[in-house]
Parts: C-alpha cells; structure tokens; sequence
C-alpha cells in the first residue's frame, strides 16, 4: 500500500495540467508543424513570459519546447529561469546538456562555473572558467573568475587571474578591475 500513494501524488500533479500562459502559448502549435516550428513557437512564448518576469511559466514552456525539440538555446533559456528563480543545481544540470551539444563554447562553461559558485563548489567553479578562458580567452571570462576567487575571500589568486589576463587580453580594464581586487583584499584585511 505505502509503494501506490507516491503514484497518486504523481497522477494528481499531471492532471492539474498546463498553467493557463502555457495553455495559450500552446495554442499557437499546430498538428501540421514540425518539432522544430512546435519547439520554436514555445521558445518564442517563453522568451516573452521570461522577459515579463513570469519565470514558473516560461519555465513551463521551455519544457514543452525540449519535449519537440530539444536545442542549445533552449537548455540555456531554461537555464536562466532556474537561476532567476535560485534552482542553481538545475541550472547546472542545463548548461551541463549545452556543453554536451557544442563542448568547444566557451560562455557555457563560464555559466555552468557561475552555478557552482552559487553552490560553494569553488574548485568545480575555477575549472568551469579555466575551460571557458581556454576556448574563449575574453575579458568576461577572466573577471568571472577573478570576481568568483574575491567572492570565496581568495584576493591574491583573483589579482594573479587579472595579471595574466591584462598579459592575454592587453586592456586597461582589467587593470582597474585588478586595483578593485587588491583594495578589497587590503580593507578586508585591515578591517578584520
């Protein structure tokens, strides 16, 4: 007997159905369409109710677009939702699947490592970035990991990351984002 309530739980949750934004986003699929118009015309839905802060629903249909067909874009849509709404371990799982389908992108390393960061998994998080710097060396990156080492209190290894990057790069940015590290790293520890 203790084996069937989960079941019940479960059939109950299936038969509430589609939120009503998602009902009219599927209202718009047609049985004529290919997986791949089906999977975009949610994607186009979701990205709406994204953009107006609806996140449960865009996340709804971001689910249904996988369902047809699924994509980079969308894992990375729905991604986002996760981390709007502070799931940082389903976001984690879904930029997992888009560096599965283009393993040699860099900004999908670079999220996935903002993930981790969240999750307090800083070794797991400095990889994800070194991987992103590896296939894409750009300012973003380096000041991700350089923000993410300040963030876990490791100012000198953030300074170390923003040298090489200003030897990479050549971008007085980076300069100033070092001199921020540094003056951080040295209140921190006149304060304490």
């Amino acid at each position: 007997m203790a084996t069937q309530a989960p079941v019940k739980v479960v059939k109950s949750l299936r038969l509430k159905g589609p939120s009503p934004a998602v009902q009219q986003a599927l209202s718009h699929v047609k049985d004529f369409m290919t997986d791949v118009q089906k999977s975009f015309i949610m994607l186009r839905e979701g990205r709406a109710l994204f953009d107006n802060g609806h996140f449960h629903d865009a996340l709804e249909c971001f689910n249904e677009a996988i369902s047809f067909h699924p994509s980079v874009t969308l894992f990375n849509m729905r991604a986002a939702c996760h981390k709007q709404l502070e799931l940082f371990n389903e976001a984690y799982f879904d930029y997992s699947y888009s560096i599965r389908l283009e393993p040699e992108v860099g900004v999908h390393y670079c999220n996935r490592g903002l993930c981790l960061a969240k999750l307090k998994k800083l070794n797991l998080a400095i990889e994800d970035l070194n991987l992103a710097i590896l296939y894409e060396p750009s300012g973003n990156h380096f000041f991700t990991r350089g923000v993410i080492f300040s963030d876990f209190g490791k100012f000198q290894e953030a300074v170390d990351g923003n040298i090489s990057s200003r030897l990479i790069l050549k971008n007085i940015d980076t300069a100033l984002f070092r001199f921020f590290v540094w003056f951080e790293g040295r209140f921190t520890r006149w304060r304490i």
